[in-house]
């Protein structure tokens, strides 16, 4: 008995099962089998001469994630799911049952099941076409190699910035994230174009765009840089529930004055993260929460499980963001507005005028650099953009060049660097605890993310989930990596022993290379936020 997944895989009943399917056969197709039969011959030449007794064929409840739906669905009290199990079938049923009484019972389950929350696939995902073909894909790679800088390219393009056409022009290269077409970096002079299995071509290597990237980073740590971060997402939550909801499920204190700008993380009852957001106080009883792309269905369900009416606004508003030393010369320039530090302080908002447009301009930062969120109206967005493009000549930068500069600063990224497994205090956010809160979490924890400086001067393949080693065994692993360039490294984040303090040496296996490293400072890059809060 043999079978195999195919290359080229077909789905059937994109729109929904019909009911009267139940446990029912498909038709056999020996047309489309004989690929997978001709790869089981290869190996087994004996099969060549072997009569088929019978040809199986039944569909695959595949999810566009290739993970199950395991938890309650917002909105609907008492209902709990555990479907498309799609790769986790035979082998994870039982351990998917006894999660799923355990969340039922406790809350929550001993394991983290966390990315199998029911409710993380949003508005592109309804489009049964686009769910379709990132399915299909799973199904695709379950044994064929996918790179870590490989691009996923189902359903492309699905979600477009209106600012999409001014980064065509400029030679992005773009990725995707929950639909959305975002740029990666750029290419100056050549055409525009989607990423996908790029890394098939220089395997495991320095990256071709390397070079480009340094120059992106540079820009915003040595002049100014400007990025389409409309696939921010951005859940808004109004009225007299608003601020008790928000106190409670966040670790950080909301309650402050009106146009405030708070970076929190949102944690489940027993303290562990779920997610990693800023809260904008819009009014005394309307607040703004941004988030990752790829979290904010997984917050907006968080957010209505816990009693709040959430209207997601994502697709209304685009975001612009622009930072480095030049980018309040940048700012006054277009507005004509006092923008000075005293005027408008670091974690604030203000509405501000640029182009005949209202833009609510957040002072806050993810890259450790003077700087601003721009939140604009769809169909103004590229009147701001190009007023700033000709008052300033900013250096165009995506997303790669994000993840160098953040890494520097010891920014986390949720979903690597922090998981619902780990507590502020485990993941190096323990600052963001409000005094009072939570005092049933471990402020002094076994374990910790760490910073680590890892090699020499040269680029390592370094991409997360490499092992850590100390005193002989493994210690911890790596979360994520990246190449800073201001500091001329390879940064990684990972959760080792808390005892392994500053200076600690270790080795972190790099393709089956020992690397030495060292446990470094969180922060590599201004480390008094002397530039940030300028």
């Amino acid at each position: 008995m043999f079978g195999g997944y195919e290359p080229n895989p077909v789905s059937r009943w994109e729109d929904g099962v019909p009911w009267e399917h139940g446990a029912t056969m498909l038709p056999a197709d020996p047309a489309r089998f004989k690929q997978l039969m001709d790869g089981a011959v290869r190996r087994f030449p004996f099969l060549d001469e072997a009569g088929v007794t019978a040809l199986v064929c039944h569909p695959d409840a595949m999810t566009p994630d290739g993970n199950p739906l395991l938890g309650p669905m917002p909105g609907v009290r008492g209902f709990w799911l555990a479907a498309g199990l799609s790769l986790n079938g035979f082998g994870g049923a039982g351990g998917l049952g006894k999660a799923l009484a355990e969340l039922v019972t406790e809350g929550h389950a001993e394991v983290d099941v966390q990315p199998y929350r029911p409710w993380r696939f949003g508005g592109p995902y309804r489009d049964a076409e686009f769910a379709a073909a990132g399915a299909r894909e799973v199904y695709k790679y379950y044994y064929r190699l996918r790179y870590p800088y490989d691009v996923s390219e189902a359903g492309r393009p699905k979600r477009l910035s209106p600012l999409h056409e001014r980064l065509v022009e400029l030679g992005a290269v773009f990725g995707t994230k929950n639909g959305w077409e975002r740029a990666d970096y750029f290419r100056p002079g050549e055409p525009s174009r989607g990423a996908g299995e790029d890394q098939r071509a220089f395997g495991w290597a320095r990256p071709p765009w390397y070079d480009r990237v340094a120059v992106e980073h540079a820009a915003m740590r040595e002049r100014l840089g400007i990025i389409d971060m409309t696939s921010f997402g951005k859940l808004e939550v109004s009225g007299a529930d608003a601020l008790p909801v928000l106190e409670r499920v966040c670790d950080n204190r909301i309650d402050k004055p009106v146009g405030s700008v708070v970076y929190t993380q949102l944690l489940e009852e027993r303290g562990r993260i779920v997610g990693d957001v800023t809260v904008t106080r819009l009014a005394e009883d309307r607040f703004r929460i941004v988030t990752g792309a790829g979290a904010v269905d997984s917050d907006r369900g968080f957010l209505e499980l816990n009693g709040l009416e959430v209207v997601d606004v994502s697709d209304e508003l685009a975001v612009i963001g622009i930072w480095g030393p030049q980018a309040r010369e940048a700012l006054v320039t277009v507005c004509y507005k006092d923008l000075s530090g005293t005027a408008f302080p670091f974690r604030t908002a203000q509405t501000l005028e640029i182009a005949g447009a209202s833009v609510l301009a957040q002072r806050i930062t993810y890259v450790g650099e003077l700087g601003y969120e721009l939140y604009v109206d769809r169909d103004s967005a590229v009147a701001v953009w190009d007023a700033l493009v000709a008052a300033a000549s900013p250096e165009p930068v995506g997303y790669q060049a994000l993840d160098s500069l953040r890494i520097e600063k010891g920014y986390r990224y949720f979903g690597t660097d922090m998981t619902a497994s780990d507590t502020p205090f485990d993941s190096g956010v323990g600052f963001c605890v409000a005094k009072g809160k939570h005092p049933e979490l471990d402020r002094n924890p076994p374990t910790r993310l760490r910073t680590l400086v890892v090699g020499g001067e040269e680029y390592l393949t370094i991409y997360g989930g490499e092992a850590v080693h100390a005193g002989g065994s493994v210690v911890g692993r790596v979360r994520s990596a990246a190449y800073g360039f201001t500091v001329g490294r390879n940064v990684a984040l990972a959760k080792i022993p808390a005892e392994l303090e500053e200076g600690a040496e270790v080795l972190v296996d790099v393709l089956g290379e020992l690397v030495p490293a060292v446990v470094a400072p969180d922060v590599l890059y201004d480390a008094a936020n002397e530039r940030v809060r300028a």
